[in-house]
């Protein structure tokens, strides 16, 4: 089941530099201007309207003024009104994986993990999981990336109303189905947790999931690990944020 947000589209625009930025080559240009015509080559190179070395730094200091007041404005206010423009670039984007990791959740937000954590224990963001192993004190953070279009369209209120079933059948969509589904394989439920072998593999040592009687890890098509089902389903209950 895919999920569509709002993703900035790459720019091609973006080269790294050795030699000096345009506004350089003016000696009057006061520190406000310079400011500016950075962060409008940015919103130009993103958004393709103009090439950014065809914009002076006056022009950028007089469109900087149009979000406000160059002056009284702090450098995160201006970013929160550069973000803000810049949808006008944005081109839309299919996540395929049900479960999106933190970093990805917090960039596709175009905020910050600390401020993407703060939403998620509010409430905001309502369906996140930790998925940390007993060998790390760091949240693995796992969100629904239907929570993540709910916010954007700023109302979490039907992904808010979901039950864990709901949740389980849109992670798992062969439940919504087939319930007597009772295995999984561990490199299935990698991709499902947007996780790693390696992690899923410490989970299973750990006794957070657990493997079905019998069932011993091979190498090649076919080889990987069988797990209980329904110790995957206690296993994101108990690990939910609320």
């Amino acid at each position: 089941m895919g999920c569509q947000v709002f993703f900035a589209a790459p720019s091609h625009g973006h080269r790294a530099e050795s030699a000096r930025r345009p506004w350089q080559t003016f000696e009057s240009v006061s520190s406000t201007e310079a400011f500016a015509f950075d962060r409008l080559r940015l919103l130009f190179s993103a958004s393709g309207a103009l090439t950014p070395r065809s914009v002076s730094p006056r022009c950028a200091a007089a469109s900087f003024l149009i979000w406000g007041d160059a002056a009284g404005e702090s450098v995160s206010t201006w970013n929160d009104k550069m973000s803000s423009s810049l949808t006008t670039a944005m081109a839309r984007v299919e996540i395929r994986s049900p479960l999106v990791c933190g970093r990805s959740a917090a960039t596709i937000l175009g905020i910050t993990r600390e401020r993407l954590q703060v939403l998620v224990e509010s409430g905001d963001v309502p369906w996140a999981f930790d998925l940390r192993t007993e060998y790390f004190n760091r949240c693995e953070l796992r969100i629904l990336a239907e929570c993540l279009a709910d916010h954007q369209a700023g109302d979490s209120r039907r992904t808010a109303a979901l039950s864990f079933r709901e949740v389980i059948d849109r992670v798992f969509p062969i439940q919504a189905f087939k319930r007597d589904v009772a295995t999984i394989s561990l490199a299935v439920l990698a991709r499902k947790l947007s996780c790693g072998a390696d992690h899923m593999t410490n989970l299973v040592q750990s006794r957070q999931l657990q493997p079905m009687p019998g069932s011993i890890a091979r190498r090649g098509p076919g080889g990987s690990l069988l797990l209980s089902f329904a110790s995957v389903e206690t296993f994101l209950k108990r690990r939910r944020i609320r």
